[in-house]
C-alpha cells in the first residue's frame, strides 16, 4: 500500500485467517524496509474494540537492513520494554523495562 498516497508501495501488510499479524514499511523512501510491526490477537475484542493490537515495532536506525531497536507492548497499548541492537547482530546489548508512567 501507498502509504504517503503518492503511488509508491511503501508498506506491506500479513495476515492469517483475515488477521493482521505483521507489517514491514519503508519510512524514508529510499527502496528499504526500516520499520517492522507485529500484532497480536486482542484478548477483549468486541464491538468497536480492534481485533488485534500492536505488540512490537522494530526500527533500522543504521540503514542496515536489521532491526537496530525494537519497542514492545503491553496490551494496554504501554511500551514495556525497549531492546537496542547497535551493531545489527542479532544480540540485544541493552534492555530496558519501562514502567507505566514511561520511566
Amino acid at each position: 500500500m501507498s502509504t504517503r498516497r503518492d503511488g509508491r508501495f511503501d508498506r506491506v501488510e500479513f495476515d492469517e485467517a483475515g488477521q493482521l499479524t505483521r507489517a514491514e514499511e519503508d519510512t524514508d523512501a529510499d527502496g528499504l524496509v526500516d520499520k517492522w510491526e507485529s500484532y497480536r490477537p486482542n484478548p477483549v475484542a468486541g464491538p468497536g474494540e480492534p481485533p488485534v493490537l500492536l505488540s512490537s515495532v522494530a526500527f533500522d536506525d543504521e540503514k542496515r537492513g536489521r532491526p537496530s531497536r525494537r519497542l514492545v507492548y503491553a496490551l494496554d497499548g504501554q511500551v514495556t520494554r525497549v531492546e537496542d541492537d547497535p551493531r545489527g547482530d542479532g544480540t540485544v546489548g541493552d534492555a530496558r523495562a519501562t514502567s507505566a508512567a514511561g520511566r
